[in-house]
């Protein structure tokens, strides 16, 4: 796996077209990764940590490995990279008292900390919309705690997360608040699958296969339309305060971030 990924970056990073490549991972195996994947030309790191509690990174994730994500930070900052992300699930009645640690992880080691509301899309099939700890509500926190937030310049339109900086001027934090301020609209993102699948929104409930169109010796146009056929499909919203919303079969980590 670690070759395959290696690889794969490399092929991407010396592809026409291509400038820029961000990785979101778990962080499990970046420690002995980061120097690799730098070098092979991948760009941006998002890692995954909810928490600072071994105890409580077992209970969200079901699986040891807390200091070995910490110690991918740190391998990948030696590696070379700027700007690594730190996306934090925020889940209320389990990670309110991350907020504070979290936020000063990050402004002490010179992480960016992105809280993410927390999306029906979990493995176990149980969210309920009052398990979404507010973007608004972390802010409130970290303000109240730390120190005021002041808004960053807005870089891309697209772009998911609302940016701020701590005005004592010691390190920024983003928001991700699909639930409670959804950004459908400004949205641009399409997905492929580990098999072939291309999804135009995290909650979609149709795939367009060009696995099948790759295999079967398609041209590039009809490709293409297939992709634009992708797009066109887009739903103005994702619906989730509605009634009308139906939860994906897949889960994120069969989607991919």
């Amino acid at each position: 796996m670690r070759h395959d990924l290696h690889r794969l970056v490399e092929l991407l990073a010396g592809t026409p077209g291509i400038r820029d490549i961000a990785l979101t991972t778990n962080g499990i195996l970046l420690a002995e990764q980061a120097q690799d994947l730098r070098r092979a030309g991948l760009k941006r790191l998002n890692v995954s940590l909810d928490t600072l509690s071994p105890e409580k990174f077992v209970k969200i994730t079901r699986r040891e490995g807390f200091e070995r994500v910490v110690a991918g930070l740190f391998a990948a900052q030696e590696a070379g990279f700027e700007k690594i992300k730190v996306n934090a699930i925020a889940i209320r009645g389990l990670t309110e008292d991350e907020i504070v640690p979290l936020a000063q992880f990050g402004r002490q080691h010179g992480f960016e900390v992105r809280f993410i509301e927390f999306m029906p899309l979990d493995a176990d099939d149980g969210w309920q919309a009052e398990q979404v700890l507010p973007g608004a509500e972390i802010r409130a926190v970290l303000e109240r705690e730390i120190a005021p937030l002041e808004a960053l310049p807005v870089d891309d339109p697209s772009q998911p997360a609302t940016d701020f900086r701590f005005v004592d001027g010691v390190g920024r934090v983003g928001f991700i608040n699909p639930v409670t301020q959804p950004f459908c609209q400004s949205c641009n993102r399409l997905r492929i699958t580990a098999e072939g699948q291309i999804r135009n929104c995290l909650f979609s409930t149709a795939e367009w296969n060009a696995k099948a169109l790759l295999r079967g010796g398609a041209t590039d146009d009809e490709l293409l339309a297939l992709v634009r056929e992708a797009v066109g499909a887009k739903r103005w919203s994702h619906g989730i305060n509605t009634d009308e919303f139906v939860k994906p079969d897949r889960a994120m980590y069969q989607i991919g971030g």
